[in-house]
C-alpha cells in the first residue's frame, strides 16, 4: 500500500464488543493520520449478509475524511481503492479500521458475510 493515504488499527478485542463505543477512538484516530481536527458528519453499517457488492464511488461530495471498522472477518468482500491509478485491496479482518481522504475511490468485491461500520468525517 502506499503510505500517508490510509491507515489501519485494530480496535475490537473480542467478538462481543460493542463497536458503537468506539466511536470517539476512531475519530481520534481519524484526527491523528489526517492531522486536523475534524467532526463526525454520519455513521451507517453495511452488512453483506444477503451477499452484495459495492461499485466504485467516493464520498468527496459529503466529507473529507471516511473510515471503514470491520466487524467480522470473511475470506471474501475485500475492499478496493484507486490511488494514482492503481488498485490496492483490504482483507476484510474483525476489528481493523481502515481510513483515508473521502475524495478516493473505492468500493467491495462481492460478499455475501462481510459487516462494516462506516463514518464519515468533515473539516
Amino acid at each position: 500500500m502506499k503510505g500517508g493515504y490510509f491507515g489501519t488499527v485494530n480496535l475490537l478485542p473480542s467478538a462481543d464488543t460493542e463497536y458503537y463505543s468506539y466511536l470517539d477512538v476512531i475519530k481520534k484516530k481519524v484526527e491523528e493520520v489526517s492531522s486536523q481536527p475534524l467532526n463526525y458528519h454520519y455513521l451507517h453499517m453495511l452488512d453483506y449478509e444477503g451477499g452484495g457488492e459495492m461499485l466504485k464511488h467516493n464520498h468527496a461530495h459529503a466529507e473529507h475524511y471516511t473510515s471503514l471498522l470491520y466487524l467480522n472477518d470473511c475470506e471474501d468482500g475485500t475492499t478496493f481503492l484507486i490511488i494514482d491509478g492503481e488498485r490496492e485491496e483490504v482483507q476484510p479482518e474483525k476489528g481493523k479500521l481502515l481510513m483515508y481522504p473521502a475524495h478516493i475511490d473505492h468500493g467491495a468485491n462481492y460478499s455475501s458475510s462481510k459487516k462494516v461500520m462506516v463514518s464519515g468525517y468533515r473539516i
